[in-house]
Formats: structure tokens, sequence, C-alpha cells
């Protein structure tokens, strides 16, 4: 059994057709892009208002702000 290549003249319109493609792609990147940033923004605005409500009822001493911060990086609470 033979293989057989499929050929067509590539056109004008279809070069058109393929880059209006093309651009239809990058403008979803680049608005998925600018809403994953504002999802982003908006959870990192959430944790620093959580941080100054506990900051606020948190005593001298208790280490509130590097116990998050290594228990956010993987660590682990030690009793």
């Amino acid at each position: 059994m033979t293989s057989r290549e499929v050929s067509f003249v590539v056109t004008e319109e279809y070069r058109a057709w393929i880059e209006n493609i093309k651009q239809k792609i990058r403008q979803s990147q680049i608005k998925a892009s600018v809403k994953v940033n504002y999802a982003m923004l908006d959870l990192y605005w959430d944790i620093g208002r959580d941080i100054v409500i506990k900051q606020k009822t948190a005593k001298w001493g208790d280490a509130f702000l590097p116990c998050p911060s290594a228990l956010l990086c993987g660590g682990r609470i030690e009793n």
C-alpha cells in the first residue's frame, strides 16, 4: 500500500483565513491572561485584608506573620 500526499494550492484567501485564526487565538490568550491577572489581584487583596484583620487581634510575640508564611510554603504546624 502506498501513501499519497494530498496537496492543494495555497491562495491569498487561505493565507488570510489562517492569519485571522492566529489573530483570534492571540486575542483570546491575551483576554485569558488579563482575567487571570484580575483574579490573582483580587486574591492578593483578600489575603492582605485577612492579614490586617488578624494582625489587629494578634498579641505581641504570637509570631503571626512568620507562621502563615512558612505554612503556605509547605511547612507543617508543630504542636
